[in-house]
């Protein structure tokens, strides 16, 4: 049930945002009181959290899926960024209100952690092998862009 909701809550959030309100009109879909929202300890939260879980996985599919050796660095690097930004292109004109909820102190690791899940895995997708703070720098830089 949780799952179904989270999916219908992240079409409405197309329209009204990452809010509690999309949360309340997917909860009321599946015929349950909008008290039923409470499932959710952190509210929009655990749905701008369900996003980026959701895309992650599907980031990690279809890259798998291409033949990402015949092209070089720069490209395999580019098509994963693109691939994931075209994910939240239905969502943009509400996700810097999203994102700023991961600003809060309670949010933020989990925020943070998926940001560098996503740049880890477009960066070991492309090819990268560093060992050294490079490895660090490069997600660091590749997760702003997911960011804004």
């Amino acid at each position: 049930m949780r799952l179904k909701i989270l999916n219908q809550a992240l079409e409405y959030a197309k329209d009204i945002g990452f809010t509690d309100q999309a949360l309340v009109k997917a909860t009321m879909d599946q015929g349950l009181s909008p008290a039923a929202v409470g499932m959710f300890g952190r509210g929009a939260t655990d749905l701008v959290d369900f996003a980026m879980e959701k895309w992650y996985e599907q980031l990690k599919v279809e890259l798998d899926e291409l033949d990402l050796e015949r092209i070089g660095l720069k490209g395999r690097l580019k098509t994963g960024i693109k691939t994931r930004l075209q994910y939240q292109i239905p969502y943009q004109r509400h996700w810097a209100a999203a994102m700023a909820l991961g600003l809060h102190p309670y949010n933020f690791p989990q925020v943070l952690y998926r940001h560098h899940k996503i740049s880890d895995h477009i960066w070991y997708v492309a090819g990268d092998d560093s060992l050294d703070y490079n490895w660090y720098t490069k997600r660091a830089a590749l997760s702003t862009v997911y960011a804004t």
